[in-house]
């Protein structure tokens, strides 16, 4: 028989593994085991059948109905009208390392790492420069003025 403690149990250990895994369902599972648990403490006599039945529905109540509102409190959004996701690089000011030639490219130095940097024109090495953009491991640049 389930006895509360395991219920409770197993809702906790689900829990815990919603935190480590993506998705944001297992959790759901964990507070439905941890309510059953407390519904066995308060009704002792209540049979596995039921147990089963309750956690069944509490899980599917709370994934289809709940879910969507609890991903997007945890989860948070994300501005779909943003010009430049890149905010924390672009308009930084950085140092050219390597001379930036207009076809091939060159080096500059951000927050004390060297990145690959691709601008319009040439830049010689030790010119400062302000980042415009980011594509992957690559930085967009351009000439102060």
């Amino acid at each position: 028989m389930m006895t509360p403690l395991i219920w409770v149990i197993s809702g906790i250990v689900l829990l815990i593994v919603e935190v480590a895994t993506p998705g944001f369902v297992i959790g759901f599972f964990g507070i439905s085991a941890c309510l059953v648990g407390g519904l066995v403490y308060l009704f002792p006599g209540m049979g596995e059948g039921w147990q089963w039945l309750l956690f069944s529905l509490f899980s599917i109540f709370s994934i289809v109905f709940l879910r969507k509102t609890m991903k997007r409190i945890f989860v948070g959004e994300t501005d779909k009208n943003s010009v430049n996701p890149d905010d924390d690089i672009t308009g930084k000011i950085v140092t050219v390392t390597e001379t930036i030639r207009k076809d091939v490219g060159g080096r500059v130095d951000l927050f004390g790492v060297s990145w690959k940097a691709v601008a319009d024109t040439d830049i010689p090495a030790g010119a400062n420069v302000r980042v415009t953009g980011k594509q992957n491991l690559t930085l967009m640049v351009s000439e102060l003025n």
